[in-house]
């Protein structure tokens, strides 16, 4: 009985850890609608180490033509 109570807990547990990394994964996305999007300078170089708790400014999107949106 503790070790079928100990294994549901173990997948719940493994079902939150995978949830948790996904929803990480999806802060890690820039998505871009306009039809011309622009992109300023990087910040920060390819395999620079950045804040976990804290807020990185990576680049600046700029919106070339704002009249369409």
């Amino acid at each position: 009985m503790a070790t079928s109570s100990q294994a549901e807990a173990d997948f719940l547990s493994a079902k939150a850890a995978l949830e948790t990394a996904s929803l990480n994964l999806g802060y890690t996305k820039v998505v871009c609608t306009n039809l011309r999007p622009g992109i300023g300078t990087a910040k920060v170089t390819e395999g620079a180490l950045v804040g976990q708790n804290e807020a990185t400014l990576l680049a600046v999107i700029q919106q070339l033509e704002p009249d369409l949106f």
